[in-house]
């Protein structure tokens, strides 16, 4: 009688627990067949619905390398409920951006950076809108033509020589050299966009330096963080990790600190409204922006993508770059000789001199 009761009371889980399993059999079956009906690339085996993620643990760089030696230039990796092609050789990049060039532009845009404002957005944008198209424009007109970048070059040589004199205050000090370029950096890009300095070499203690850098830095974090909500949509009203939370937070006291100059000079270019300004003072970036009726939120993410995708990547480029060199003795002695030659005794560098030095 007891075995009796006790069965009855085990049979509904027991019988719960078959169906579930049999629908995640179903489930990855379909899936499996699905796959062999797209004529995907091959690819290593995915499990059911985590897929490959647990590989992309030790490195997703790493784990890609891998899979290009053991499937080719042209794989298929599984990460949640997303399918992903990677082309790891020029000639399949080359070849994706040929056949399929209108795919790339529904760009796959992380959670964490969607936070409303994808339609202001160059980076963070999912499609190729008439918006995008003008941001693109402008920035290659304003910023990235030799004619931008020719105009640029005196912010950027004074920028270098403060550099170059805060190095030689410190000589036989310990100097972060990526704390160093990031601030010589982000102040380059202050410098073209707002016509000011955001980060002194000499102290990073003021509140506006600590601001910025500080709100930079998380939001390099955040963007390279893994995201349960990237990998699984269903996720994203809850924001499990609360990254875009964060991301959110991470954006407004970047916006707060350029909030202040942009009000002013709304208020100028407002007074100034009717007055002949030919023969004027050079206009930076943020007068361009004002004068093509960018509204403040439009700037300010605008600036903070310009910021973002130009500070940390730079700073830890010329940090690898000076740590290799210290490793490589040939190639430093090689450096040292060409800018002796090149340069002098002076320590006023000029880029024209710079593209001179072939080595």
């Amino acid at each position: 009688m007891e075995e009796t009761i006790l069965l009855l009371l085990l049979l509904p889980p027991l019988l719960a627990l078959i169906i579930v399993v049999g629908i995640i059999i179903k489930a990855a079956a379909a899936a499996a067949a699905r796959t062999h009906r797209q004529n995907l690339p091959p690819g290593p085996y995915s499990w059911p619905i985590i897929g490959n993620v647990p590989h992309m643990l030790k490195g997703p760089h790493i784990y890609l390398t891998q899979l290009a030696r053991s499937y080719g230039p042209l794989c298929s990796v599984k990460l949640g409920t997303h399918l992903f092609v990677v082309g790891s050789s020029p000639m399949a990049a080359t070849e994706i951006m040929r056949a399929h060039d209108r795919l790339p532009t529904y760009r796959w845009v992380p959670k964490a950076g969607q936070d409303g404002l994808q339609q202001y957005s160059l980076i963070w944008a999912t499609e190729c809108t008439h918006h995008w198209k003008l941001l693109r424009s402008l920035c290659r007109t304003e910023l990235f033509s030799a004619k931008g970048l020719e105009s640029q070059s005196c912010l950027r040589e004074k920028n270098v020589d403060s550099m170059v004199g805060f190095l030689k205050r410190k000589q036989g000090s310990l100097v972060n050299v990526r704390e160093m370029v990031f601030a010589v950096t982000v102040n380059i890009l202050g410098n073209i966009c707002f016509s000011k300095d955001f980060i002194e070499l000499e102290s990073g203690e003021k509140e506006t330096s600590r601001g910025l850098r500080g709100a930079l830095y998380r939001l390099m974090k955040l963007g390279t963080t893994p995201n349960i909500a990237d990998f699984y949509p269903k996720f994203e009203g809850l924001d499990p990790q609360g990254l875009k939370k964060k991301t959110s937070e991470a954006m407004d006291e970047a916006f707060d600190v350029w909030a202040d100059i942009i009000k002013e000079r709304r208020n100028i270019r407002e007074a100034q409204k009717g007055i002949d300004s030919a023969g004027g003072d050079q206009q930076d970036f943020l007068d361009t922006m004002i004068g093509c009726g960018f509204s403040d939120l439009q700037i300010n993410q605008l600036t903070v993508e310009l910021f973002s995708g130009g500070t940390h990547s730079t700073a830890s480029t010329i940090e690898w770059a000076l740590a290799e060199l210290l490793k490589n003795k040939d190639a430093m002695f090689a450096i040292r000789e060409e800018l002796v030659k090149e340069l002098g005794s002076t320590t006023c560098i000029k880029e024209s001199q710079t593209s001179k030095s072939v080595y």
